[in-house]
């Protein structure tokens, strides 16, 4: 089973938030075969503009069975776009 893993990220020190995407990658790797977070589908670049990241990452989205969502996801502007795709395409919800 294919997972994105969605967390807020603007508002934060972006290493903390790579760094958290990495060690949720990592745990979440022992449930589903593959997991894709948001610096999978749009590596930091700090040239790149927030929309083009979003773009990246709904790509990968609505190519994965399951999105979970990390504590805090619904103050994210980020993360309540990914649940309205995913609720669109019908994509298993799950929220930590």
């Amino acid at each position: 089973m294919k997972v994105y893993f969605s967390m807020p990220i603007s508002g934060y020190e972006i290493q903390e938030r790579i760094d958290h995407a990495q060690s949720a990658k990592a745990a979440l790797l022992n449930m589903y075969s593959e997991v894709v977070t948001p610096f999978d589908a749009c590596p930091y670049d700090p040239d790149k503009s927030y929309g083009e990241c979003m773009k990246d990452c709904l790509r990968e989205l609505i190519e994965c069975d399951k999105i979970i969502f990390d504590k805090g996801w619904y103050e994210s502007n980020g993360c309540r776009i990914e649940a309205e795709v995913a609720r669109g395409c019908k994509i298993e919800m799950e929220m930590l």
